[in-house]
Parts: structure tokens; sequence; C-alpha cells
């Protein structure tokens, strides 16, 4: 397990050293985006799946041991994620389909105002699934999913120039 501490301000990175000691642990001294400190741990990894992981998530048990048996059976799957829930066991929308031009312009325009296109931003955020099976999906957020480390040595690194709030999800290709 490889724990990247993407410049901390409250002692994780000591807390984690004291309490967790025959972990890997990666403490930048700034924080170098969501990108780059993924980098850092999935270059260390030495391992089939690489699972990624954001610090303010709860791991119910048995969930990680669900991914790996549906990757296991999946050769074709590039990636997965589980359905995420919040604080209070709704569920927290993880997946989206591949962006239209239309679907963009209902977001980042006047038509949001007008509700035109709004249909098409519906279906691009996937409000049509209620997350309760498996679904082939075009995209997976970053909060938490596994993915092949073939596909990682596939399709490199994820392009550091990534930040949150460019509203930007990973395409994940399954392997041919």
């Amino acid at each position: 397990m490889i724990i990247v501490d993407n410049s901390s301000t409250d002692s994780t990175a000591e807390a984690v050293k004291r309490s967790f000691p025959h972990l890997r642990l990666i403490a930048n001294s700034v924080n170098r985006g969501f990108a780059a400190a993924n980098n850092q741990g999935i270059k260390e990894a030495q391992c089939e799946y690489v699972l990624l992981l954001n610090p303010d998530t709860i791991v119910r048990p048995k969930s990680l041991n669900i991914l790996i048996k549906f990757m296991d059976e999946n050769k074709d799957v590039g990636a997965c994620g589980p359905k995420l829930l919040n604080e209070n066991d709704t569920t927290q929308p993880s997946t989206r389909r591949f962006p239209t031009f239309r679907a963009a312009l209902y977001r980042h325009t006047i038509f949001r105002s007008i509700g035109i296109f709004r249909k098409q931003y519906r279906r691009w955020l996937m409000k049509d699934f209620g997350h309760d099976e498996q679904m082939d999906v075009d995209q997976l957020v970053g909060a938490v999913f596994m993915t092949r480390r073939s596909i990682i040595d596939q399709l490199g690194a994820m392009d550091e120039q990534f930040s949150i709030e460019s509203y930007c999800f990973y395409y994940i290709m399954p392997p041919k």
C-alpha cells in the first residue's frame, strides 16, 4: 500500500509514519496537484491492479475484494469503480457518458438558464442510471477506481495538467 500525502497541513504524514510504519509513504513538501500526486503512487506500485482512492473515502468491508473479483472475471475491462455513497448513505454519482457538444453548451453557457439542451446534459451525467447494477460506462470519477497495471503501462501516466476544476474525467479504454 502506498500513501501519497500531497502536502497536507494537519500532520497526516507523521500520523501515518507512526501508526502504519509498514506502509510506503510519499510525503510531498508542496501540493503537486491531483494527477501528479497519483502518478507518484502509480510509479511505485508493482502490482496487477492499481486502486486510486481519495483520502476522505471510507472503504467498506469486502468492497476491494469485489472490485478485484470483477476485474479477474472480466479481462476485457480496463477499469472499474464501486458505487459511491455519501455519509448519509445516499448515492453519490460517480459515472458519466462522454460529453456531447450540446451537454457542454448547457453546462457552460446561458442555455442552462433557459433550459436548452437540458436532456443532453442529464444524459451525460447519467441521471437515468441508479447505480444499483453493473453497467459499462464511458467515464469514472477520480474519487475511487481500480485499473490494471497493464493499462497504465500501455497508456502512460495521468496528464499532470489535469485539475479538479477542469471538469475532466478519466477516459479508461479497455485493453484490445
